[in-house]
Parts: structure tokens; C-alpha cells; sequence
């Protein structure tokens, strides 16, 4: 009994020595060699006290199996420490987008046509007749005086003008007579010509200008500077012409231009001019 009571408190030191040692790896074999040391010494004091005691033949312990060497968990290494992210700025609202005005150029202006003035023009100098010839008192009968023609005086031809016994292709009939077809032309929209010639009260005159490039019109003015006849069509088509039979002696304009003002309103006529003679 007293051999019992030895066994067991040595087998509860070992225990207890088992739990104390388990957390650590490195007393798994000091633990081993305590229990058998303890066995040892077990066996030895079984196997001597029975025979000094009692003629009882000892009992043979059973074969003690060690406890399987502990294999601690791997020490966990601590997460890092997480950086808080930054504080993020609100977000400015959007601006209103204003789409830009549609830009609308301005036509282009057409220039006006430089309108030329009309010359001034100068009074024609009273004609003064010749005096009537008297002849001197003779034992002839007297015989019928002739009529005299006047003749018109010369008029400079004003800058800008052109007269028509200057063109070409325009030639005298005789007794202050001319006759001649030449070529003209519009420039722009808006131009005109102008041509002058001598006359006298009572002859008579015919201009026409023909066109198949533009409206034609024709002006007939007088010395005094009034406009005695115009003509914009001649028997519904785009030529014009004049048949006039002068009422004063002196100069004369025609001016020669397109009826409309549009932007293709010019070109090349042909002009025909037929101052009878007087």
C-alpha cells in the first residue's frame, strides 16, 4: 500500500510537470526524461520492497507511452497598421455652359455706281445775221437777193464728251449734214455716254441704239439744256430710237445708256446717227 501511495504521487507530479511544460517546445525532452527517470525509479522500488516485505512475487508495470512531442502554433506576426486614406474634397458644382451666339457676317455691300455730273454748260452767243447786202442803184433791173444759211459757231467739246463728227466711221453730207455707225460700250452698271454734235432749228435727226446685251435708252437735250425727247424701247423690243426734227441751233447732247440698274446691266451697242442736211 505504501508502495501504491508512492507510484500515484509520483504519476501526479509528472502530470502536473506535463502541463506546466506543454506551451514550451523546448522542455518537450526534459519532460520525457522526467518520466522515465520517475518509471526508473518506480520500477526499482517495486521490484525491491515486495521482496523484503512479503513472499509476493512483483507485478510488472505496464510500458509507458510517452506523450507525442507538441508542435506549437507558428507565432502570428501582427497585421501592419493600416494609414487611413486621405479625406477627400468635395466637388466643385459644374458651371453652366453657355453655348457661344452664332455669328452672322454682315453681305457685302455692292459700292454705288460714281454717278457723273452733268457739265455746265455755256450759253450759245446770239447769232447776229448778216445785214442784208443792198445793192448800189443801176439801170439793171434788180434781181432776187439769196437766202442766207446760217452756220452754227463751234462749240469746245466739254471733257467727258465726244462728238460725232470726230468718230470713226461717222462722215459729212454736205450743209452742216453728218451720217456714220460706230461701236460703244457700258462699263458698269449705271455709266452712260454722251455725244455732242452742231445743229441747226429745222433739220431733222435720226439715232438709234440697238443691244442684245442690255436695256437700251436715249436722251436728246437741247442747247439750253433741256431734255426735248426720250426713248426707252422702240417697237416693243430693247432698242431705242430717235426721229426729231430740231427746234433750236446750237449744241446738242445724246446720252446713251441702259434703261435698268441691275448688276448685269452693261455691255457693247451699236450706235446710228443721221443728222440730215440743212
Amino acid at each position: 500500500m505504501k508502495v501504491s501511495w508512492l507510484v500515484l504521487s509520483l504519476m501526479v507530479f509528472v502530470v502536473l510537470m506535463s502541463l506546466a511544460c506543454n506551451n514550451a517546445e523546448e522542455t518537450d525532452q526534459a519532460v520525457v526524461q522526467l518520466q522515465a527517470t520517475v518509471l526508473a525509479m518506480t520500477s526499482g522500488q517495486i521490484s525491491e520492497e515486495p521482496s523484503a516485505s512479503s513472499g509476493v512475487a512483483p507485478v510488472p508495470l505496464a510500458t509507458y507511452t510517452p506523450f507525442p512531442t507538441y508542435t506549437p502554433y507558428p507565432t502570428l506576426e501582427p497585421l501592419p497598421t493600416l494609414e487611413p486614406l486621405p479625406t477627400l474634397q468635395p466637388l466643385e458644382p459644374l458651371q453652366t455652359y453657355t453655348p457661344v451666339p452664332t455669328y452672322t457676317p454682315y453681305p457685302t455691300l455692292v459700292p454705288l455706281a460714281t454717278q457723273t455730273p452733268f457739265p455746265t454748260l455755256e450759253p450759245i452767243p446770239t447769232y447776229t445775221p448778216y445785214p442784208t447786202y443792198t445793192p448800189y442803184p443801176t439801170p439793171i433791173p434788180a434781181t432776187a437777193t439769196p437766202t442766207v444759211v446760217p452756220t452754227p459757231s463751234p462749240t469746245p467739246t466739254p471733257y467727258g464728251y465726244e462728238g460725232l463728227s470726230t468718230k470713226t466711221g461717222v462722215v459729212s453730207l454736205g450743209s452742216n449734214g453728218l451720217q456714220g455707225t460706230f461701236a460703244g460700250i457700258i462699263s458698269s452698271p449705271g455709266e452712260f455716254n454722251t455725244y455732242m454734235f452742231d445743229g441747226l432749228k429745222g433739220q431733222s435727226v435720226e439715232i438709234t441704239m440697238s443691244s442684245s446685251t442690255l436695256d437700251t435708252l436715249l436722251e436728246l437735250v437741247d442747247p439750253s439744256g433741256t431734255r426735248e425727247m426720250r426713248v426707252d424701247d422702240a417697237a416693243g423690243g430693247t432698242n431705242a430710237a430717235i426721229t426729231r426734227v430740231l427746234s433750236k441751233t446750237g449744241t446738242y447732247l445724246i446720252h446713251a445708256s441702259s434703261a435698268t440698274s441691275g448688276l448685269s446691266d452693261y455691255g457693247t451697242y451699236t450706235f446710228s446717227f443721221t443728222l440730215n442736211p440743212y
